[in-house]
Protein backbone atom coordinates (compact mmCIF):
# COMPACT_ATOMS: atom_id res chain seq x y z
CA UNK A 1 0.00 0.00 0.00
CA UNK A 2 2.76 2.33 -0.41
CA UNK A 3 0.53 4.06 -3.40
CA UNK A 4 -2.71 3.92 -1.18
CA UNK A 5 -4.88 4.55 -1.79
CA UNK A 6 -4.66 4.15 -5.66
CA UNK A 7 -3.51 0.36 -4.88
CA UNK A 8 -7.14 -0.35 -2.93
CA UNK A 9 -8.84 -2.66 -5.39
CA UNK A 10 -12.21 -1.73 -4.04
CA UNK A 11 -11.91 2.16 -3.79
CA UNK A 12 -14.79 4.25 -3.14
CA UNK A 13 -12.99 7.18 -1.90
CA UNK A 14 -9.65 8.19 -0.36
CA UNK A 15 -10.20 8.38 3.13
CA UNK A 16 -12.30 5.08 3.59
CA UNK A 17 -9.67 3.13 5.08
CA UNK A 18 -9.30 5.82 7.56
CA UNK A 19 -13.00 5.81 8.52
CA UNK A 20 -12.93 2.21 8.75
CA UNK A 21 -10.79 2.38 11.65
CA UNK A 22 -12.16 5.17 13.77
CA UNK A 23 -15.53 3.12 13.13
CA UNK A 24 -13.59 -0.33 14.63
CA UNK A 25 -12.06 1.64 17.57
CA UNK A 26 -15.53 3.25 18.42
CA UNK A 27 -16.70 0.07 18.21
CA UNK A 28 -14.35 -1.44 20.84
CA UNK A 29 -15.04 1.28 23.15
CA UNK A 30 -18.54 1.19 23.18
CA UNK A 31 -19.61 -2.79 23.09
CA UNK A 32 -16.30 -4.30 24.84
CA UNK A 33 -17.10 -1.79 28.25
CA UNK A 34 -20.33 -3.60 27.78
CA UNK A 35 -19.77 -7.49 27.61
CA UNK A 36 -16.11 -7.68 26.20
CA UNK A 37 -17.28 -11.45 24.73
CA UNK A 38 -18.95 -9.23 21.55
CA UNK A 39 -15.81 -8.98 20.03
CA UNK A 40 -17.41 -5.93 17.75
CA UNK A 41 -16.00 -6.06 14.03
CA UNK A 42 -17.13 -3.68 11.68
CA UNK A 43 -16.79 -3.15 7.86
CA UNK A 44 -17.74 -0.83 4.77
CA UNK A 45 -19.49 -2.11 1.87
CA UNK A 46 -20.50 0.35 -1.02
CA UNK A 47 -22.78 -0.28 -3.92
CA UNK A 48 -22.27 1.85 -7.45
CA UNK A 49 -25.07 3.85 -8.33
CA UNK A 50 -23.86 5.15 -11.39
CA UNK A 51 -22.10 3.80 -14.65
CA UNK A 52 -18.90 4.13 -14.19
CA UNK A 53 -15.79 2.50 -16.11
CA UNK A 54 -13.14 3.32 -13.19
CA UNK A 55 -15.08 1.98 -10.39
CA UNK A 56 -15.90 -1.76 -8.91
CA UNK A 57 -19.66 -2.27 -8.33
CA UNK A 58 -19.47 -3.54 -5.54
CA UNK A 59 -16.67 -2.41 -3.20
CA UNK A 60 -15.95 -3.51 0.85
CA UNK A 61 -13.27 -2.03 3.02
CA UNK A 62 -11.23 -4.11 4.54
CA UNK A 63 -10.59 -5.33 1.38
CA UNK A 64 -10.32 -9.20 3.08
CA UNK A 65 -13.99 -9.68 4.72
CA UNK A 66 -15.62 -13.67 5.14
CA UNK A 67 -18.35 -12.98 2.65
CA UNK A 68 -17.68 -13.46 -0.78
CA UNK A 69 -19.00 -10.18 -3.08
CA UNK A 70 -21.17 -12.52 -5.33
CA UNK A 71 -23.31 -12.76 -2.13
CA UNK A 72 -24.78 -9.33 -3.08
CA UNK A 73 -25.07 -9.66 -5.81
CA UNK A 74 -28.91 -10.35 -5.67
CA UNK A 75 -29.27 -7.27 -3.06
CA UNK A 76 -31.78 -5.68 -5.09
CA UNK A 77 -34.26 -8.91 -5.82
CA UNK A 78 -34.19 -9.75 -2.27
CA UNK A 79 -35.08 -5.79 -1.58
CA UNK A 80 -38.10 -6.27 -3.97
CA UNK A 81 -39.42 -9.01 -2.01
CA UNK A 82 -38.93 -7.43 1.25
CA UNK A 83 -41.15 -4.38 -0.42
CA UNK A 84 -43.52 -5.99 -2.00
CA UNK A 85 -44.16 -8.51 1.21
CA UNK A 86 -44.14 -4.69 3.57
CA UNK A 87 -46.79 -3.62 5.52
CA UNK A 88 -46.27 -0.10 4.22
CA UNK A 89 -47.01 -0.60 0.54
CA UNK A 90 -50.11 0.30 0.42
CA UNK A 91 -50.45 3.11 2.66
CA UNK A 92 -51.07 6.39 1.05
CA UNK A 93 -49.92 9.35 1.77
CA UNK A 94 -51.82 12.84 1.12
CA UNK A 95 -49.85 15.96 1.87
CA UNK A 96 -47.62 17.43 -0.79
CA UNK A 97 -45.00 15.58 -1.87
CA UNK A 98 -45.18 13.57 1.11
CA UNK A 99 -45.95 9.89 -0.74
CA UNK A 100 -42.45 10.48 -2.81
CA UNK A 101 -40.80 10.83 0.41
CA UNK A 102 -42.29 7.89 2.05
CA UNK A 103 -41.94 5.65 -0.98
CA UNK A 104 -38.27 6.47 -1.35
CA UNK A 105 -37.78 6.33 2.71
CA UNK A 106 -39.45 2.40 2.15
CA UNK A 107 -37.10 1.63 -0.56
CA UNK A 108 -33.86 2.64 1.47
CA UNK A 109 -35.38 0.20 4.65
CA UNK A 110 -36.07 -2.84 2.56
CA UNK A 111 -32.29 -2.31 1.12
CA UNK A 112 -30.92 -2.26 4.26
CA UNK A 113 -33.69 -4.99 5.55
CA UNK A 114 -32.58 -7.46 2.26
CA UNK A 115 -28.80 -6.25 3.33
CA UNK A 116 -28.74 -7.94 6.87
CA UNK A 117 -30.46 -10.77 5.77
CA UNK A 118 -27.80 -11.81 3.47
CA UNK A 119 -25.22 -11.48 5.73
CA UNK A 120 -26.98 -13.30 8.56
CA UNK A 121 -28.06 -16.11 6.37
CA UNK A 122 -25.09 -16.72 4.46
CA UNK A 123 -22.58 -19.70 5.76
CA UNK A 124 -19.96 -17.18 5.76
CA UNK A 125 -20.97 -15.32 8.56
CA UNK A 126 -18.84 -17.34 11.21
CA UNK A 127 -21.23 -17.46 14.37
CA UNK A 128 -21.91 -13.68 13.73
CA UNK A 129 -25.01 -11.48 13.72
CA UNK A 130 -24.57 -8.39 11.91
CA UNK A 131 -26.60 -4.99 11.71
CA UNK A 132 -26.51 -2.21 9.12
CA UNK A 133 -26.82 0.91 9.17
CA UNK A 134 -28.69 3.61 6.53
CA UNK A 135 -26.78 4.25 3.47
CA UNK A 136 -25.32 7.41 2.47
CA UNK A 137 -24.40 8.41 -0.98
CA UNK A 138 -20.36 9.06 -1.24
CA UNK A 139 -18.57 9.49 -4.53
CA UNK A 140 -21.65 7.89 -6.64
CA UNK A 141 -21.15 4.82 -3.78
CA UNK A 142 -24.64 3.96 -1.34
CA UNK A 143 -22.17 3.26 1.61
CA UNK A 144 -23.80 1.07 4.35
CA UNK A 145 -21.62 0.56 7.50
CA UNK A 146 -21.85 -3.01 8.73
CA UNK A 147 -21.18 -3.98 12.44
CA UNK A 148 -20.95 -7.54 13.52
CA UNK A 149 -21.24 -9.29 17.17
CA UNK A 150 -20.68 -13.01 18.61
CA UNK A 151 -24.28 -13.82 17.79
CA UNK A 152 -24.35 -16.30 21.14
CA UNK A 153 -23.43 -13.57 23.55
CA UNK A 154 -25.58 -10.97 22.01
CA UNK A 155 -28.49 -13.64 22.73
CA UNK A 156 -27.94 -13.95 26.09
CA UNK A 157 -28.58 -10.18 26.42
CA UNK A 158 -31.92 -10.19 24.91
CA UNK A 159 -33.93 -9.71 28.09
CA UNK A 160 -37.20 -9.20 26.83
CA UNK A 161 -39.08 -10.92 23.52
CA UNK A 162 -41.83 -8.65 22.43
CA UNK A 163 -40.53 -6.45 19.66
CA UNK A 164 -43.55 -4.23 18.86
CA UNK A 165 -45.84 -2.70 20.88
CA UNK A 166 -49.64 -2.38 20.55
CA UNK A 167 -49.14 0.47 17.75
CA UNK A 168 -47.17 -1.40 15.83
CA UNK A 169 -43.96 0.41 16.46
CA UNK A 170 -40.67 -1.44 16.89
CA UNK A 171 -39.70 -1.35 20.58
CA UNK A 172 -36.40 -3.03 21.99
CA UNK A 173 -35.61 -5.85 23.98
CA UNK A 174 -32.36 -5.15 25.32
CA UNK A 175 -30.22 -1.85 26.06
CA UNK A 176 -27.68 -4.17 23.68
CA UNK A 177 -30.05 -3.96 21.04
CA UNK A 178 -30.54 -0.16 21.50
CA UNK A 179 -26.12 0.81 22.14
CA UNK A 180 -26.30 -1.07 18.52
CA UNK A 181 -28.98 1.21 16.93
CA UNK A 182 -27.49 4.46 18.39
CA UNK A 183 -23.96 3.52 17.21
CA UNK A 184 -25.33 2.71 13.63
CA UNK A 185 -27.29 5.69 13.77
CA UNK A 186 -24.33 7.76 14.88
CA UNK A 187 -22.14 6.44 11.89
CA UNK A 188 -24.64 7.31 9.60
CA UNK A 189 -24.32 11.11 10.86
CA UNK A 190 -20.97 11.47 10.60
CA UNK A 191 -21.08 9.77 6.68
CA UNK A 192 -22.34 12.90 6.18
CA UNK A 193 -19.62 15.08 6.74
CA UNK A 194 -17.33 15.93 3.87
CA UNK A 195 -14.59 13.45 2.99
CA UNK A 196 -15.72 11.23 6.03
CA UNK A 197 -13.01 9.61 7.71
CA UNK A 198 -10.19 12.80 6.78
CA UNK A 199 -11.25 14.10 10.29
CA UNK A 200 -10.57 11.33 12.91
CA UNK A 201 -10.75 12.95 15.94
CA UNK A 202 -13.39 15.06 16.00
CA UNK A 203 -16.40 13.54 13.41
CA UNK A 204 -18.27 11.10 16.37
CA UNK A 205 -19.44 11.58 20.06
CA UNK A 206 -18.10 10.06 22.87
CA UNK A 207 -18.57 6.68 24.51
CA UNK A 208 -20.82 8.04 27.58
CA UNK A 209 -23.01 10.36 25.47
CA UNK A 210 -24.03 7.50 23.04
CA UNK A 211 -24.46 5.38 26.29
CA UNK A 212 -26.89 7.88 27.62
CA UNK A 213 -28.96 8.31 24.34
CA UNK A 214 -29.24 4.41 24.33
CA UNK A 215 -30.53 4.23 27.70
CA UNK A 216 -33.08 7.24 27.33
CA UNK A 217 -34.37 5.00 24.11
CA UNK A 218 -34.36 2.00 25.84
CA UNK A 219 -36.88 3.70 28.28
CA UNK A 220 -39.37 4.07 25.50
CA UNK A 221 -40.04 0.12 25.86
CA UNK A 222 -40.88 0.70 28.84
CA UNK A 223 -42.77 3.98 28.66
CA UNK A 224 -44.43 2.67 25.82
CA UNK A 225 -46.40 -0.23 28.09
CA UNK A 226 -48.62 1.99 29.76
CA UNK A 227 -50.19 2.77 26.68
CA UNK A 228 -50.99 6.37 26.60
CA UNK A 229 -49.61 7.99 24.22
CA UNK A 230 -49.18 11.30 26.25
CA UNK A 231 -46.77 9.25 28.57
CA UNK A 232 -44.58 7.56 26.00
CA UNK A 233 -42.10 10.79 26.07
CA UNK A 234 -39.81 11.67 28.85
CA UNK A 235 -40.21 8.71 30.82
CA UNK A 236 -35.59 8.55 31.23
CA UNK A 237 -35.20 12.16 32.48
CA UNK A 238 -38.24 11.99 34.66
CA UNK A 239 -36.42 8.65 36.32
CA UNK A 240 -33.25 10.47 36.42
CA UNK A 241 -34.86 14.06 38.62
CA UNK A 242 -36.77 11.73 41.08
CA UNK A 243 -33.91 9.86 42.08
CA UNK A 244 -32.07 12.99 43.49
CA UNK A 245 -35.21 14.46 44.85
CA UNK A 246 -35.60 13.66 48.65
CA UNK A 247 -38.13 14.05 51.04
CA UNK A 248 -37.84 15.55 54.15
CA UNK A 249 -33.75 14.99 53.92
CA UNK A 250 -34.45 11.28 52.81
CA UNK A 251 -33.13 9.74 49.85
CA UNK A 252 -35.45 8.22 47.36
CA UNK A 253 -36.05 4.41 47.69
CA UNK A 254 -39.41 4.29 46.17
CA UNK A 255 -40.31 1.61 43.85
CA UNK A 256 -42.58 2.57 41.12
CA UNK A 257 -45.09 -0.10 38.94
CA UNK A 258 -45.69 1.12 35.31
CA UNK A 259 -48.46 -0.91 33.85
CA UNK A 260 -51.46 0.16 31.43
CA UNK A 261 -54.62 1.40 34.10
CA UNK A 262 -56.63 -1.83 33.06
CA UNK A 263 -53.96 -4.26 33.56
CA UNK A 264 -55.66 -7.18 35.54
CA UNK A 265 -52.30 -8.12 36.74
CA UNK A 266 -51.81 -5.12 38.87
CA UNK A 267 -53.83 -4.82 41.90
CA UNK A 268 -54.58 -1.63 43.20
CA UNK A 269 -54.68 -1.21 46.98
CA UNK A 270 -55.52 2.26 47.07
CA UNK A 271 -57.04 3.92 44.14
CA UNK A 272 -56.80 7.74 44.17
CA UNK A 273 -60.07 9.10 43.68
CA UNK A 274 -58.71 12.00 40.87
CA UNK A 275 -55.27 11.03 39.32
CA UNK A 276 -52.87 13.46 39.01
CA UNK A 277 -49.87 13.91 36.26
CA UNK A 278 -46.65 11.98 36.41
CA UNK A 279 -44.98 14.62 35.80
CA UNK A 280 -46.02 16.48 39.07
CA UNK A 281 -42.31 15.32 40.50
CA UNK A 282 -43.13 16.54 44.27
CA UNK A 283 -46.41 14.87 44.66
CA UNK A 284 -44.68 11.85 42.60
CA UNK A 285 -41.59 12.00 45.08
CA UNK A 286 -44.47 12.39 48.49
CA UNK A 287 -46.11 8.87 47.19
CA UNK A 288 -43.23 7.24 46.53
CA UNK A 289 -42.32 7.32 49.63
CA UNK A 290 -45.14 5.41 50.98
CA UNK A 291 -43.50 2.45 48.81
CA UNK A 292 -41.53 -0.49 49.84
CA UNK A 293 -40.57 -3.50 47.85
CA UNK A 294 -44.23 -5.43 47.92
CA UNK A 295 -45.94 -1.95 47.54
CA UNK A 296 -45.65 0.66 44.45
CA UNK A 297 -46.65 3.43 43.17
CA UNK A 298 -48.82 2.63 40.04
CA UNK A 299 -48.76 5.18 36.95
CA UNK A 300 -48.58 4.60 32.96
CA UNK A 301 -46.23 7.07 32.57
CA UNK A 302 -49.07 9.90 32.20
CA UNK A 303 -51.57 9.64 35.17
CA UNK A 304 -50.63 8.29 39.01
CA UNK A 305 -53.50 5.86 40.03
CA UNK A 306 -52.39 5.24 43.45
CA UNK A 307 -50.85 2.22 45.32
CA UNK A 308 -50.52 -1.61 44.17
CA UNK A 309 -48.49 -4.74 43.78
CA UNK A 310 -48.15 -6.82 41.24
CA UNK A 311 -49.95 -10.08 41.06
CA UNK A 312 -48.35 -13.28 41.89
CA UNK A 313 -50.18 -14.63 38.64
CA UNK A 314 -48.41 -12.33 36.31
CA UNK A 315 -47.10 -14.01 33.49
CA UNK A 316 -43.86 -12.85 32.36
CA UNK A 317 -43.71 -13.56 28.96
CA UNK A 318 -46.70 -10.85 28.14
CA UNK A 319 -44.21 -8.63 29.06
CA UNK A 320 -46.89 -5.38 30.46
CA UNK A 321 -46.07 -5.01 33.70
CA UNK A 322 -42.73 -3.21 34.74
CA UNK A 323 -40.61 -1.74 37.68
CA UNK A 324 -38.40 1.41 38.35
CA UNK A 325 -36.98 0.86 41.80
CA UNK A 326 -34.64 3.91 43.37
CA UNK A 327 -31.75 2.81 45.07
CA UNK A 328 -30.09 6.27 46.06
CA UNK A 329 -28.80 9.58 45.01
CA UNK A 330 -28.68 9.19 40.80
CA UNK A 331 -28.94 5.45 40.85
CA UNK A 332 -31.95 3.70 39.76
CA UNK A 333 -33.12 0.17 38.32
CA UNK A 334 -35.55 -0.90 35.75
CA UNK A 335 -36.77 -4.45 36.30
CA UNK A 336 -39.35 -7.29 34.84
CA UNK A 337 -40.46 -9.87 36.69
CA UNK A 338 -37.50 -9.52 39.53
CA UNK A 339 -34.63 -9.26 37.09
CA UNK A 340 -32.66 -5.86 36.20
CA UNK A 341 -32.63 -4.83 32.72
CA UNK A 342 -31.06 -1.42 33.28
CA UNK A 343 -28.98 -0.19 35.88
CA UNK A 344 -28.68 3.40 36.02
CA UNK A 345 -25.99 4.76 37.98
CA UNK A 346 -24.90 8.88 38.10
CA UNK A 347 -26.62 9.26 34.83
CA UNK A 348 -24.97 6.41 32.67
CA UNK A 349 -25.81 2.87 32.57
CA UNK A 350 -24.13 0.69 34.42
CA UNK A 351 -23.03 -3.13 32.49
CA UNK A 352 -22.35 -5.85 35.60
CA UNK A 353 -20.53 -8.38 33.78
CA UNK A 354 -21.26 -11.90 33.72
CA UNK A 355 -19.81 -13.97 35.88
CA UNK A 356 -18.08 -16.01 33.94
CA UNK A 357 -18.97 -15.19 30.32
CA UNK A 358 -19.16 -17.88 28.27
CA UNK A 359 -17.75 -17.17 24.93
CA UNK A 360 -14.21 -16.28 27.05
CA UNK A 361 -14.37 -18.88 28.86
CA UNK A 362 -14.90 -21.72 25.92
CA UNK A 363 -12.09 -19.31 24.11
CA UNK A 364 -9.35 -19.88 26.59
CA UNK A 365 -10.31 -23.20 27.24
CA UNK A 366 -10.21 -24.46 23.74
CA UNK A 367 -6.62 -22.63 23.63
CA UNK A 368 -5.44 -24.27 26.56
CA UNK A 369 -6.51 -27.79 26.46
CA UNK A 370 -5.69 -29.71 23.81
CA UNK A 371 -7.75 -32.70 23.49
CA UNK A 372 -11.05 -31.19 25.01
CA UNK A 373 -14.41 -31.46 23.43
CA UNK A 374 -17.36 -29.14 22.67
CA UNK A 375 -19.00 -31.41 25.45
CA UNK A 376 -16.27 -31.14 27.69
CA UNK A 377 -16.28 -27.76 27.61
CA UNK A 378 -20.05 -27.07 28.19
CA UNK A 379 -19.17 -29.19 31.28
CA UNK A 380 -16.44 -27.58 32.36
CA UNK A 381 -18.26 -24.06 32.00
CA UNK A 382 -21.38 -25.48 34.28
CA UNK A 383 -19.07 -26.57 36.90
CA UNK A 384 -17.46 -23.17 36.77
CA UNK A 385 -20.19 -21.31 37.02
CA UNK A 386 -21.69 -23.68 39.78
CA UNK A 387 -18.72 -22.71 42.39
CA UNK A 388 -19.52 -19.08 42.06
CA UNK A 389 -21.99 -19.70 44.12
CA UNK A 390 -19.74 -20.89 46.89
CA UNK A 391 -19.99 -17.92 49.55
CA UNK A 392 -16.92 -18.59 51.25
CA UNK A 393 -14.76 -19.14 48.29
CA UNK A 394 -13.53 -21.83 46.28
CA UNK A 395 -10.97 -23.46 43.99
CA UNK A 396 -11.61 -25.44 40.78
CA UNK A 397 -8.48 -26.54 39.49
CA UNK A 398 -8.91 -28.27 35.99
CA UNK A 399 -5.77 -30.13 34.58
CA UNK A 400 -5.20 -32.99 32.15
CA UNK A 401 -2.13 -34.06 34.41
CA UNK A 402 -4.69 -34.28 36.87
CA UNK A 403 -4.45 -38.31 38.07
CA UNK A 404 -0.76 -37.74 38.68
CA UNK A 405 -1.18 -34.49 40.42
CA UNK A 406 -4.09 -36.12 42.69
CA UNK A 407 -1.15 -38.67 43.75
CA UNK A 408 2.00 -36.05 44.07
CA UNK A 409 -0.12 -33.76 46.41
CA UNK A 410 -1.92 -36.60 48.16
CA UNK A 411 -0.82 -35.99 51.75
CA UNK A 412 -2.67 -32.73 51.32
CA UNK A 413 -5.55 -33.26 49.83
CA UNK A 414 -8.40 -36.22 49.42
CA UNK A 415 -7.69 -38.38 46.36
CA UNK A 416 -10.61 -39.87 44.59
CA UNK A 417 -11.53 -43.08 42.57
CA UNK A 418 -12.54 -40.86 39.72
CA UNK A 419 -15.99 -40.55 38.28
CA UNK A 420 -17.79 -37.47 36.27
CA UNK A 421 -18.26 -34.53 38.38
CA UNK A 422 -21.88 -32.94 38.44
CA UNK A 423 -23.03 -29.35 39.43
CA UNK A 424 -24.83 -30.52 42.52
CA UNK A 425 -21.77 -32.60 44.13
CA UNK A 426 -19.35 -29.76 43.66
CA UNK A 427 -20.62 -27.65 45.66
CA UNK A 428 -20.62 -29.95 48.57
CA UNK A 429 -17.01 -30.78 47.45
CA UNK A 430 -15.82 -26.85 48.23
CA UNK A 431 -17.02 -26.05 51.60
CA UNK A 432 -13.96 -27.40 53.02
CA UNK A 433 -9.90 -25.79 52.40
CA UNK A 434 -8.26 -26.40 49.31
CA UNK A 435 -9.26 -26.93 45.56
CA UNK A 436 -11.25 -29.44 43.97
CA UNK A 437 -9.24 -31.00 41.17
CA UNK A 438 -10.28 -32.31 37.88
CA UNK A 439 -9.22 -33.23 34.42
CA UNK A 440 -10.07 -31.50 31.02
CA UNK A 441 -13.31 -33.58 30.76
CA UNK A 442 -14.79 -33.40 34.40
CA UNK A 443 -13.55 -36.03 36.21
CA UNK A 444 -12.36 -35.29 39.55
CA UNK A 445 -9.53 -36.98 41.21
CA UNK A 446 -9.29 -34.94 44.84
CA UNK A 447 -11.02 -32.39 46.63
CA UNK A 448 -9.03 -30.43 49.35
CA UNK A 449 -5.51 -29.50 47.77
CA UNK A 450 -3.49 -27.12 48.75
CA UNK A 451 -1.79 -26.14 46.29
CA UNK A 452 2.01 -25.53 45.83
CA UNK A 453 4.77 -24.08 43.33
CA UNK A 454 7.47 -21.47 42.81
CA UNK A 455 6.91 -17.75 43.50
CA UNK A 456 7.85 -16.34 40.06
CA UNK A 457 7.26 -12.67 38.43
CA UNK A 458 2.84 -12.60 39.04
CA UNK A 459 0.76 -12.19 41.90
CA UNK A 460 -1.14 -9.45 43.78
CA UNK A 461 -0.39 -8.02 47.38
CA UNK A 462 -3.43 -6.52 47.15
CA UNK A 463 -5.34 -10.09 46.99
CA UNK A 464 -5.45 -12.64 49.17
CA UNK A 465 -3.59 -15.47 49.65
CA UNK A 466 -6.47 -18.17 47.63
CA UNK A 467 -5.80 -15.71 44.60
CA UNK A 468 -1.77 -15.25 44.92
CA UNK A 469 -2.03 -19.19 45.76
CA UNK A 470 -3.33 -20.30 42.28
CA UNK A 471 -1.67 -17.90 40.24
CA UNK A 472 1.60 -19.65 42.20
CA UNK A 473 0.59 -22.84 41.02
CA UNK A 474 -0.41 -21.88 37.54
CA UNK A 475 2.86 -19.90 36.73
CA UNK A 476 4.65 -23.23 38.37
CA UNK A 477 2.24 -25.91 36.10
CA UNK A 478 1.77 -23.98 32.72
CA UNK A 479 5.40 -25.14 31.59
CA UNK A 480 4.78 -28.75 31.67
CA UNK A 481 0.89 -29.56 31.43
CA UNK A 482 -2.27 -27.88 30.57
CA UNK A 483 -4.22 -25.84 33.09
CA UNK A 484 -7.08 -23.31 34.02
CA UNK A 485 -7.84 -22.55 38.02
CA UNK A 486 -11.38 -21.02 38.93
CA UNK A 487 -10.89 -18.54 41.51
CA UNK A 488 -14.03 -17.71 43.77
CA UNK A 489 -12.97 -15.25 46.57
CA UNK A 490 -14.92 -14.22 49.32
CA UNK A 491 -15.31 -11.14 48.39
CA UNK A 492 -17.35 -12.43 45.55
CA UNK A 493 -14.86 -11.70 43.02
CA UNK A 494 -14.18 -14.20 40.38
CA UNK A 495 -10.76 -15.03 38.25
CA UNK A 496 -10.47 -17.67 35.56
CA UNK A 497 -6.70 -18.39 35.38
CA UNK A 498 -5.64 -17.75 32.32
CA UNK A 499 -6.91 -14.83 31.37
CA UNK A 500 -5.92 -14.62 27.56
CA UNK A 501 -6.65 -12.13 25.22
CA UNK A 502 -9.08 -12.49 22.39
CA UNK A 503 -7.74 -13.78 19.03
CA UNK A 504 -7.75 -11.25 15.92
CA UNK A 505 -6.66 -11.42 12.45
CA UNK A 506 -3.11 -11.00 11.79
CA UNK A 507 -3.77 -9.91 8.12
CA UNK A 508 -5.66 -6.71 9.71
CA UNK A 509 -2.54 -6.06 11.35
CA UNK A 510 -0.28 -6.40 8.21
CA UNK A 511 -2.65 -4.06 6.31
CA UNK A 512 -3.07 -1.41 9.03
CA UNK A 513 0.87 -1.61 9.24
CA UNK A 514 1.61 -0.96 5.30
CA UNK A 515 -1.05 2.25 5.20
CA UNK A 516 0.85 3.48 7.91
CA UNK A 517 3.91 2.93 5.78
CA UNK A 518 2.55 4.65 3.15
CA UNK A 519 2.52 7.84 5.18
CA UNK A 520 6.20 8.30 5.14
CA UNK A 521 6.19 9.27 1.69
CA UNK A 522 2.73 11.38 1.57
CA UNK A 523 2.94 14.82 1.11
CA UNK A 524 -0.66 15.73 3.04
CA UNK A 525 0.55 16.36 7.30
CA UNK A 526 -2.32 15.09 8.91
CA UNK A 527 -1.89 14.68 12.26
CA UNK A 528 -5.06 13.51 13.28
CA UNK A 529 -4.93 10.28 10.60
CA UNK A 530 -1.12 9.51 12.06
CA UNK A 531 -3.10 9.57 15.96
CA UNK A 532 -5.74 7.20 15.50
CA UNK A 533 -3.77 4.78 13.29
CA UNK A 534 -0.79 5.00 16.55
CA UNK A 535 -3.93 4.29 19.03
CA UNK A 536 -4.92 1.52 16.80
CA UNK A 537 -1.22 -0.10 17.26
CA UNK A 538 -0.98 0.84 20.93
CA UNK A 539 -4.54 -0.93 21.97
CA UNK A 540 -3.18 -3.70 19.94
CA UNK A 541 0.55 -3.90 20.77
CA UNK A 542 0.38 -7.57 22.78
CA UNK A 543 0.14 -9.23 19.66
CA UNK A 544 2.97 -7.68 17.24
CA UNK A 545 6.15 -9.86 16.65
CA UNK A 546 9.57 -8.04 16.84
CA UNK A 547 9.45 -7.22 12.98
CA UNK A 548 6.15 -5.29 13.08
CA UNK A 549 7.37 -3.68 15.96
CA UNK A 550 10.04 -2.42 14.21
CA UNK A 551 8.76 -1.29 11.42
CA UNK A 552 6.24 0.62 13.42
CA UNK A 553 8.92 2.33 14.64
CA UNK A 554 10.65 3.42 12.10
CA UNK A 555 8.00 4.76 10.03
CA UNK A 556 6.49 6.76 13.00
CA UNK A 557 10.26 8.58 13.43
CA UNK A 558 10.29 9.39 9.58
CA UNK A 559 6.53 10.72 9.61
CA UNK A 560 7.12 12.14 13.01
CA UNK A 561 10.06 14.18 11.40
CA UNK A 562 7.96 15.19 8.21
CA UNK A 563 5.43 16.78 10.46
CA UNK A 564 8.18 18.90 11.74
CA UNK A 565 8.43 20.92 14.68
CA UNK A 566 4.82 21.21 16.58
CA UNK A 567 3.89 23.40 19.89
CA UNK A 568 1.75 20.48 21.40
CA UNK A 569 1.96 17.01 19.86
CA UNK A 570 1.47 13.29 21.58
CA UNK A 571 5.34 11.89 22.14
CA UNK A 572 4.84 8.25 21.34
CA UNK A 573 7.44 5.29 22.75
CA UNK A 574 8.92 2.32 20.63
CA UNK A 575 6.61 -0.24 20.77
CA UNK A 576 8.46 -3.66 21.74
CA UNK A 577 7.28 -7.19 21.42
CA UNK A 578 5.60 -9.18 24.27
CA UNK A 579 7.16 -12.19 25.41
CA UNK A 580 3.66 -13.69 26.41
CA UNK A 581 2.95 -13.32 22.76
CA UNK A 582 2.41 -16.77 20.46
CA UNK A 583 0.62 -17.78 16.86
CA UNK A 584 -2.62 -18.99 18.95
CA UNK A 585 -3.70 -15.39 19.37
CA UNK A 586 -4.21 -15.43 15.91
CA UNK A 587 -7.41 -16.75 14.17
CA UNK A 588 -6.74 -18.98 11.64
CA UNK A 589 -7.80 -17.02 8.33
CA UNK A 590 -7.37 -20.73 6.14
CA UNK A 591 -10.23 -22.79 7.20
Amino acid sequence: MSNYPESLIYFMWPWQVYYRISAQTSAETLFNKLDTGLQPNVFLIGFLKKDRQDRLPICVEPEDIDFKLSEFNALTERAREHFNKHERREMFYSGPGQQEEMHGRLINETLQSALVEILNQSENNNGKISFASKAVMIDDFEVYVILQLDREIYKTHDHLSIERNDQNLKIHTSLLSTVVEVYLEERTRTLYYPNPGKNLSGDSRIADELWREAARTFMYTISSKGKDFYGLHGLFDACNKLSIARYEGEENQGYLIISDKMNVHVELLTTLEAPFNFKEFRRVRKLLQLSNDEIGMVCNTNNVFGLGRISNEYDPALESVFVVRFISIHCWDVLHHGKPILQMRYSLPEFPPETISKSKFFSDAERTFSLATKDDLEHLYDLALTVTNQAKGALLIISNDAQNEAKRLGNQCFPLIPEKLSADTILNLTTIDGGVLIDQHGLVFAYGVILDGVVGKEGDSARGSRYNSAITYHEYKRQISEVMVVIVSEDGSVDVIPNLRPQIKHSEIERIISLFESMVNTTEKNVGNFNQIMEWFQNRRFYLTAEECERINKARIKIEENFGIQNVRIVYDDLMPNSEMNTTYYINEHN
